[in-house]
């Protein structure tokens, strides 16, 4: 397994993964003895207050106040969320689609701030996203993401998402670990869209590497056989996925002060422009459209502009 720029690179999957087999029912950690109500999302089951219930939905607000037979399971997470300590994918998931589906918010917002924070929309954002302090980090844990934010529709997350399970290895080395393996629309998208982004990084973040030596090159000769060993360590055998890479000291050695200051400098600007130009080779809209998704999610859910998720600030404009 390899890291880029700490996120888990994930891997293909080798053995198929039965639909038809279903794990066994999982007590949560969310498991109150005193609690009067049992709920259940997926195969996990959770102990909750029916009263507290009753005040975070209105959908379980309105059940509550008609007879009814007594209800002993039902599809719900209940607890709030600790926004102090990451929490594992498989319980993002269960407040975002137990959130979705009973309205309670409170869920829905927490879950959704997690995905965004950890898979932002502005490279700046990605850059400054303390990796995996939200959700928990796992073999597999880019899969479930992936398949989490296609199923519930939060599209933005997606391009920073599909980017982090591919760039490393994917196509060989399918991951085994997910619950579930990804998508076939995704798996098609993202084997559509392999060498396009390969030689979208060539073109921009890494155009250095093929640019002439600028006027002041000190040592031409050693500069240019310095971003020849770049290219075959990078791109030979097998293509590294380098696009949203930051600069690697490695990079400089033998390349005097001023191709090295250049390299930099093109290598800024195009990592740039490949973050601004590769969801369409993702089968997705561009940023401006993903933004205005998330907007109006966010808008649907009231969140609080900059609200603190651990360590740092979320990068979901909350």
């Amino acid at each position: 397994m390899e890291i880029e720029n700490g996120r888990i690179a994930k891997r293909q999957r080798e053995v198929e993964v039965d639909p038809s087999a279903e794990p066994p029912l999982v007590r949560s950690k969310i498991w109150f003895k005193d609690g009067n109500i049992v709920l259940q999302a997926g195969r996990t089951q959770f102990k909750v207050y029916r009263g507290l219930l009753a005040e975070s939905s209105a959908v379980f607000a309105d059940l509550f106040s008609v007879p009814q037979p007594p209800v002993t399971e039902a599809e719900l997470v209940e607890g709030y969320a600790t926004v102090r300590e990451p929490i594992p994918i498989e319980t993002v998931a269960a407040f975002v689609r137990m959130g979705n589906k009973y309205q309670i918010n409170d869920l829905l917002k927490d879950g959704v701030r997690r995905l965004c924070y950890e898979f932002p929309d502005t490279l700046a954002d990605y850059d400054e996203t303390d990796d995996w302090s939200t959700i928990i980090s796992r073999n597999g844990v880019m899969t479930d993401v992936v398949n989490l934010a296609r199923e519930q529709n939060i599209l933005s997350v997606l391009p920073a998402a599909l980017y982090g399970y591919i760039n490393s290895n994917y196509i060989t080395e399918m991951d085994i670990h997910s619950t579930h393996g990804l998508s076939l629309i995704d798996e098609r998208t993202l084997s559509k869209a392999s060498l396009p982004l390969l030689r979208l990084e060539g073109e921009t973040a890494f155009s250095w590497l093929t640019s002439d030596s600028p006027p002041g090159c000190l040592t031409l000769d050693e500069c240019t056989q310095a971003r020849n060993r770049v290219i075959r360590s990078s791109f030979f055998p097998i293509p590294n996925w380098h696009g949203l890479s930051s600069w690697k000291d490695v990079w400089e050695d033998s390349m005097c002060d001023v191709c090295i200051a250049k390299a930099q400098e093109l290598h800024a600007a195009g990592r740039q422009q490949f973050w601004d130009q590769f969801p369409p080779l993702l089968g997705l809209p561009g940023w401006d459209e993903l933004r205005k998704e998330k907007i109006s999610l966010e808008e649907g859910l009231q969140f609080e502009k900059r609200s603190r998720i651990a360590p740092k600030e979320a990068r979901c404009s909350i």
